[in-house]
């Protein structure tokens, strides 16, 4: 009886081995940080998954804006990539102010071209026009 169990577990073993798909990465993570003409500083963790895509976290440390709270404190960033566009989220927590960003990656990744949407919490939108703010950025390398 044991023999026979052992050779299940065998032949279970080589079928799961050949069976599960293997999930390769295409590269590596890499950092790379940038600046804006204000001063302000975007360190980006890009992890790419596949076909020129990928996810991306790091931190923005923002000189200047609405809420001076949030100014020259590190604030949590998220988004996403694909070929040369590119779509980043910013919450400033101490703030209740969230931003959304979009653009182009130019140069290898050495440029973001940004347009971004700024909006703070309110009661009613409608009313309180909750403090939106539009702008653009150009975001440069200065280290990776």
């Amino acid at each position: 009886m044991t023999t026979v169990v052992n050779k299940c577990i065998t032949a279970l073993a080589v079928y799961v081995c050949l069976n599960v798909p293997v999930f390769a990465v295409t590269s590596t993570d890499y950092t790379i940080t940038y600046k804006n003409p204000q001063g302000s500083i975007l360190t980006l963790t890009w992890h790419p998954e596949k076909n020129n895509s990928g996810t991306l976290n790091g931190l923005l440390t923002s000189k200047g804006g609405s809420c001076s709270q949030g100014s020259g404190m590190p604030a949590a960033v998220s988004g996403v990539y694909t070929g040369n566009a590119v779509a980043l989220t910013v919450n400033y927590p101490r703030c209740d102010k969230v931003v959304a960003m979009t653009g182009n990656i130019k140069n290898n990744n050495a440029e973001l071209q940004m347009l971004w949407l700024a909006t703070s919490q309110a009661k009613d939108y409608m009313r309180d026009n909750a403090g939106v703010n539009l702008g653009s950025d150009t975001y440069v390398k200065i280290a990776s």
